[in-house]
């Protein structure tokens, strides 16, 4: 579920559920998981969520092991929620 700013709506008079919706339908943009977004995080990123839930031995992982140790530890849920 994607989360929007009631100024869009208040102030600019903007659906935005459903210009995202038409959005989506049009192929403009596309809606990943949370374990698909994280192509968009540098290793610091990653390293801060996996800290936050208290799991060690981050110091010297490389991106690759940090995705590996994001797909064993957490959920699509716990991700979105940190």
């Amino acid at each position: 579920m994607t989360w929007f700013p009631k100024y869009f709506e208040y102030t600019y008079g903007i659906d935005a559920p459903k210009h995202l919706k038409t959005l989506v339908e049009k192929s403009y943009v596309l809606v990943e998981t949370a374990f698909n977004s994280l192509i968009h995080l540098n290793a610091t990123m990653k390293k801060n969520i996996l800290k936050s839930k208290v799991i060690i031995g981050l110091s010297k992982m490389k991106d690759t092991n940090l995705n590996q140790a994001l797909h064993k530890n957490l959920t699509d849920y716990k991700i979105f929620k940190t």
